[in-house]
């Protein structure tokens, strides 16, 4: 008892309530509204090793982060230069050192104010699953200029497994929403059909690539294309036709508010014979039967092309069945 008496009183334990005054003390600063002297408090904070941070500064430091998010921050009564960079800097040392703390309740303040720092943030808030979904719908909706990051934070969340796997219906959401971001950011969408390996993407990025406009959305979408190639070769007539139903599903269940055939009346239809076809090719191949699932597959990729020719589904929710109907024609 003596011994660790002894070890508690000694230069440790001074060492320790030094560190830990140090932390709190630098925690005192972020309330201040002078956002230079929270920009230093923050960036002593990020480096010190986390193991120095006291709970108090680590909720001090979410607690900021959040009020940033929110624009809760009192405002600076200095007047702040138009070229001065301290904010900016100051944000992505808060993410930073919060990003350390990997601290739930810093979620939603990571993905509104430090999604775009860097991939390492975009990771951390596709880790949690579906618990980050509601701040990623919020950061869409509050500054457009995140949602390529979001496109890609999406494409992470993905390749999440379990515990904080999404379930099928979240997993249907994202699908959804990547694919209807495709007219919108092209490029964010072939990165993220590279990441998660989204091969039932590849006719609408091939088109992409043929025909985009730009040279960059041309070239990005290639080397989507490329990637994909072998990984479409390399799966299962099973696993490409599970992968074209999922986001078939996907587009049919939650299409974007962008896209003018979700309102058709044939719709519902067109998606339930669809649905059903691929279903049903999904069971011939599960028993053997190549011949009755290439009906299936002829039979979803002509009510794709009647459905396009009326209006109920997209030039590109039609390319996705007919494209990869035509590449599992060929793997039979």
């Amino acid at each position: 008892m003596g011994a660790l008496l002894l070890i508690a009183s000694g230069p440790g334990a001074s060492v320790a309530s030094a560190q830990a005054s140090i932390a709190d003390s630098l925690a005192g600063v972020l309330a201040s509204p002078d956002i230079h002297a929270r920009a230093v408090a923050v960036a002593r904070l990020d480096a010190l090793p986390v193991a120095e941070l006291t709970s108090g500064a680590r909720s001090a430091l979410v607690g900021l982060l959040d009020a940033e998010a929110t624009h809760a921050v009192a405002p600076d009564p200095n007047q702040i230069p138009d070229e001065d960079e301290t904010y900016d800097e100051y944000i992505i040392d808060l993410t930073s050192v919060v990003l350390k703390l990997h601290d739930p309740a810093a979620i939603r303040g990571l993905t509104l104010v430090g999604i775009q720092t860097n991939e390492d943030v975009q990771r951390y808030i596709a880790s949690a699953g579906a618990r980050s979904l509601p701040a990623l719908d919020e950061a869409w909706q509050a500054d457009p200029d995140d949602r390529p990051t979001i496109v890609t934070t999406w494409s992470f969340m993905l390749g999440v497994g379990a515990p904080d796997a999404l379930s099928a219906q979240d997993r249907q959401r994202v699908l959804a929403s990547i694919f209807a971001a495709t007219d919108s950011f092209p490029i964010a969408v072939a990165g993220a059909a590279r990441v998660a390996s989204l091969t039932a993407l590849e006719p609408v990025l091939a088109d992409l690539a043929a025909t985009a406009a730009s040279d960059v959305v041309r070239s990005r979408a290639a080397k989507a294309v490329a990637v994909l190639g072998p990984a479409r070769d390399a799966a299962t007539p099973a696993q490409l036709l599970g992968g074209t139903s999922d986001l078939v599903d996907a587009f049919c269940a939650r299409p974007g508010l962008a896209n003018t055939a979700r309102v058709h009346p044939n719709r519902p239809a067109a998606c339930g014979k669809i649905s059903a076809d691929m279903n049903e090719a999904a069971a011939a191949l599960n028993v053997s039967r190549p011949d009755d699932a290439k009906t299936a597959l002829a039979n979803a990729s002509a009510t794709a092309a009647t459905a396009r020719g009326t209006g109920a589904l997209s030039a590109a929710e039609a390319a996705v069945i007919a494209g990869n109907v035509a590449y599992l024609l060929t793997r039979f």
